[in-house]
C-alpha cells in the first residue's frame, strides 16, 4: 500500500518587514506638530508619563512597610540592624548566645542563659560545674546563677539525697537536720541550747530529736540556735538581748516563732543576735546591737524583733560572728558591719553601725565568719581572710593579732569556708577538707593538738559537702549523708555518746 509523501511545512513565517494592513508605520517621519493618538496609548496600556506629573513612590505600598532610616523595608526588628538595605540579626552575626551584643554601632539583647549557666562574654558557660556546685545559687560575674535543682537537699552547693543534710557546731553543743526534715541536737543544755523543752537534762551526749517538723536549715553560735522552715524561723536558748526575736527577753527552751518574718532564704546566728536573708534580698537582724552588729544605723542596745539592715540590697549570702556581720552581694562585693577592734570589717579600729564595703575584695562567691575574723572565697576559687589571727586562724603562716586587710592564702581550688571561734576550715573542690588555727582540743582533726597557722589536711575524710566550726570542736557532712565530728566533747558535743575529746573525725551518722 502506497504512502503519501512527507510534506514539510513552511516555518519561515510571515515577512514582518513588509507593511501590514492597519498597522501604522512608526518608522516614518511624523510631522513635528502631530500629537500622538491618546486613544491609541490607552488601548496599548501605555502609562501617562506627562512631564509635570508627580510619581507617588508609596503607591500601593503597605502602611507598615515604610522604609527605615537605613533603607530597609519593612523596618528591622529590635535585634537587627539595617546594613546594605538588608536587616542583619546582631545576635546571629556576632554569634552571641546571651547578654547585650554590639555590631555596626547598634546593640541587641540576646537573652539569658539556662540553668547552671552564666553569660560570659556573650557565651553561656556552665559555671556551676566549673565551680564544683551541683545545686543551689552561685554568685558569678555580677550574676546570681541558679544551679541545677536537687532531688534531695542542697547544702552549700552539694546535693544530699538522704541521711544528714547538714550540721552546725556551737560553743558546747551541736545540732543537725536530716532527710526527714527533723532537727537533732546534743551536748550542753545548761542554757537550754538543745531546744528539748523544760524536762531536758543538763547535757545530752547523743543526738536527740526536737519536736519541730519541716526543718530546712539550722544555725548556731555560742548558746543560741535558730531553725528555718518553709514559712517561719524559730529560735531558742538565752534571750537577754531579745535574740529569740519574739518581742520578749524571756529565755526559751524550745523553738519559738520569730515575729514578723515568714518565708526566708537563709539564717545566721551570731553572739547574742541573729539575721535572716529575705526573699527580696534584704536582711533583717535582731538581738544585741551594742557594737552595731544589727546594721540598723541606730545606737539602740538591742532589738527584740527583726529590723531591716540599712542601705543593703541584692544580698546573696549572710554570715555572723560574735559581734560583727557580713553580707555577700550578687555583684560579688562584701559588706560588713559591727565590731572592728581586730580588723574583722577591714580597715581601722572602731565599729560601724552601717554596712561598709570591704574595698580590697571583688568578685567573691562565698563568705564565712569566726568569732573575730572573716573569710571569703573568690570566683577564682582563692581564699582571703582578715581580722584576729593570734591563734593562726587567718591561715597565712603568721600569728598576726589583727590583720586589717584581707590576705590571700596559698590554697587553691577552694569551694567554701567556715570559721569557728579561733580556727578555720575550707572545703576543697575535690571534696577534701583543710583546717588551721587553734588546736588545743584537736579541732583541726589532724590527730594532734598542735596549733597550725597554715592549712592542714583533715585525715580520713573525702566527699565533704559542708563543714561547721564551733568553739573547740568541728563537724562535717559528706555528700552521702554521713556526719563526722571531732575536738572537745566535755559535754558530749561530739555526739558519740561519750565525753572524751577526739583528735580525728569520728562518724556520728
Amino acid at each position: 500500500m502506497g504512502e503519501d509523501p512527507l510534506v514539510t511545512p513552511d516555518m519561515s513565517g510571515p515577512d514582518f518587514t513588509q507593511d501590514m494592513p492597519g498597522t501604522p508605520d512608526f518608522g516614518q517621519d511624523m510631522p513635528a506638530d502631530a500629537a500622538p493618538d491618546l486613544d491609541m496609548a490607552q488601548d496599548m496600556n501605555v502609562p501617562d508619563l506627562a512631564p509635570d506629573a508627580e510619581m507617588d513612590a508609596s503607591h500601593d505600598m503597605p502602611e507598615d512597610a515604610a522604609p527605615d532610616a537605613s533603607g530597609c523595608i519593612p523596618e528591622c526588628g529590635a535585634r537587627s540592624v539595617c546594613e546594605n538595605n538588608v536587616c542583619v540579626d546582631i545576635c546571629q552575626v556576632t554569634a552571641a548566645e546571651c547578654g547585650v551584643a554590639q555590631y555596626s554601632g547598634a546593640s541587641a539583647d540576646c537573652g539569658t542563659c539556662g540553668v547552671s549557666e552564666a553569660c560570659v562574654q556573650n557565651s553561656c558557660d556552665n559555671v556551676c560545674q566549673a565551680a564544683g556546685m551541683s545545686c543551689g545559687e552561685l554568685v558569678f560575674d555580677g550574676q546570681l546563677v541558679n544551679c541545677a535543682p536537687c532531688t534531695g537537699y542542697c547544702n552549700s552547693g552539694s546535693c544530699i539525697s538522704g541521711g544528714i543534710w547538714g550540721a552546725v557546731a556551737g560553743f558546747s553543743h551541736t545540732c543537725a537536720w536530716n532527710s526527714n526534715q527533723r532537727a537533732l541536737c546534743w551536748g550542753s543544755n545548761a542554757a537550754q541550747e538543745l531546744g528539748l523543752g523544760s524536762s531536758a537534762p543538763a547535757s545530752e551526749p547523743t543526738p536527740t530529736q526536737l519536736a519541730t517538723t519541716g526543718v530546712l536549715e539550722i544555725s548556731t553560735r555560742a548558746q543560741n540556735s535558730c531553725l528555718r522552715t518553709a514559712t517561719s524561723v524559730r529560735c531558742w536558748g538565752p534571750n537577754d538581748f531579745g535574740q529569740i526575736g519574739d518581742g520578749t527577753q524571756s529565755p526559751r527552751n524550745q523553738p519559738t516563732l520569730v515575729s514578723g518574718l515568714g518565708q526566708t532564704l537563709s539564717i545566721s546566728v551570731g553572739g547574742g543576735f541573729a539575721c535572716a536573708l529575705m526573699p527580696d534580698r534584704t536582711v533583717r537582724c535582731w538581738g544585741t546591737n551594742a557594737q552595731g552588729q544589727l546594721g540598723i544605723g541606730s545606737s539602740d542596745q538591742f532589738r527584740t524583733t527583726p529590723a531591716q539592715v540599712q542601705g543593703l540590697t541584692d544580698v546573696a549570702q549572710i554570715a555572723t560572728g560574735t559581734a560583727h556581720t557580713c553580707a555577700l552581694k550578687i555583684d560579688g562585693s562584701v559588706w560588713c558591719w559591727g565590731w572592728n577592734e581586730d580588723g574583722q570589717l577591714s580597715g581601722t579600729n572602731g565599729l560601724s553601725r552601717f554596712p561598709v564595703g570591704v574595698s580590697a575584695l571583688q568578685d567573691m562567691k562565698s563568705i564565712g565568719l569566726g568569732n573575730y575574723h572573716s573569710c571569703a572565697v573568690s570566683q577564682a576559687d582563692e581564699l582571703y581572710c582578715w581580722g584576729r589571727g593570734a591563734q593562726g586562724q587567718i591561715g597565712d603562716g603568721t600569728l598576726t593579732s589583727a590583720q586589717r586587710t584581707p590576705v590571700k592564702l596559698s590554697l587553691v581550688n577552694v569551694l567554701k569556708v567556715s570559721a569557728g571561734a579561733s580556727h578555720t576550715c575550707a572545703v576543697m573542690e575535690n571534696g577534701a577538707l583543710r583546717c588551721w588555727g587553734e588546736n588545743s582540743d584537736g579541732q583541726l582533726g589532724n590527730g594532734t593538738t598542735t596549733r597550725s597557722s597554715s592549712p592542714v589536711l583533715v585525715g580520713g575524710l573525702s566527699g565533704i559537702s559542708s563543714v561547721s566550726g564551733g568553739a573547740y570542736h568541728t563537724c562535717a557532712t559528706r555528700t552521702n549523708g554521713q556526719l563526722y565530728c571531732w575536738g572537745r566533747s566535755d559535754f558530749g558535743q561530739i555526739g558519740d555518746g561519750t565525753t572524751t575529746r577526739k583528735l580525728s573525725p569520728v562518724q556520728i551518722f
